[in-house]
């Protein structure tokens, strides 16, 4: 498993990429995503077809991506703000 902390500001999708690729976690949660960090990431959705992807604008996006199937993936939004 591997956590990263994208930065919704960062466009270095490509780094990403590479360091999913040399690491070949089975399942990687990415923090920080947007709507741009969800089109810059498709090239894994072949290596990682299972998961969700809940990417916002503020900084609380969120994306999990899986290489072994998932079952169920329940977003749960918190506070006022509705935080995944």
């Amino acid at each position: 498993m591997a956590l990263a902390n994208v930065l919704r500001e960062n466009r270095s999708f490509d780094r990403v990429i590479q360091f999913v690729r040399e690491q070949q976690p089975d399942v990687l949660f990415l923090q920080e995503t947007t709507e741009a960090w969800v089109m810059g990431l498709r090239a894994l959705r072949q290596e990682y077809p299972h998961g969700a992807a809940v990417p916002r604008r503020d900084g609380f996006g969120m994306m999990l991506l899986s290489r072994l199937p998932v079952d169920r993936v329940d977003i749960v939004r918190i506070g006022p703000i509705a935080v995944p």
